[in-house]
Order: C-alpha cells, then structure tokens, then sequence
C-alpha cells in the first residue's frame, strides 16, 4: 500500500511539474505564434542596434501590436537615414559675431 500509495505521489508531482511549466511557456508567450515573437524580438534589437529606446509609457501589449505592423526593411531604412541626419541643400553656417560673443 505505501508503494502504491508513493508511485501516486510520484505521478502526481510530475503532472504538477509539467502542467506548471506549460502555464509557464503560455505566459511568456502572450498569444503570439513564434514567427511573431521573432519578428518582436527582431524588431526590438534592430532598435537597439540603433540605439534607440522605446517608448515605456506604451503598455506592453501596444508596444508588441505596433511592431507587429512593422515592415523591417522599411524601418531599417528609417533608422539608417536618421542615423545620417538631415543634410540641406545650400546650407551655410551662420558664424558668431565676435562683438555678440563677449557679452554673453
């Protein structure tokens, strides 16, 4: 009796354990199929790689929607423009004043 009644508490860890770390997995997975979360996490580096932040005030979820709609090549040409910076067409820098300089 005590064998079977220890084999019963075996078997019931064990369908514990797995059952627990298969809440585990549906967690982390937020209803996202795994092409999705690689593109998140795809996108979400290539920000990084940037060194671009996003935003925090924007909860989770809206976050993960927004780069969802994402297309990567068009935002890795955004970024590398931006990286660049604007350049303008006959620009000429403005030179300080000597005079102005000192009374500052």
């Amino acid at each position: 009796m005590k064998k079977f009644l220890l084999s019963l508490a075996a078997v019931f860890s064990f369908v514990f354990f797995f059952n627990s770390c298969a809440n585990d997995e549906s967690i982390s997975n937020n209803g996202y199929s795994e092409e999705e979360n690689a593109k998140i996490e795809t996108l979400m580096n290539l920000f990084d790689s940037y060194g671009w932040e996003l935003d925090t005030t924007v909860s989770l979820e809206q976050r993960n929607k927004e780069l969802l709609e994402m297309d990567y090549e068009k935002t890795k040409n955004f970024l590398e423009y931006m990286k660049k910076g604007i350049e303008f067409d006959n620009f000429e820098p403005i030179l300080q004043d000597k005079n102005n300089e000192q009374e500052l």
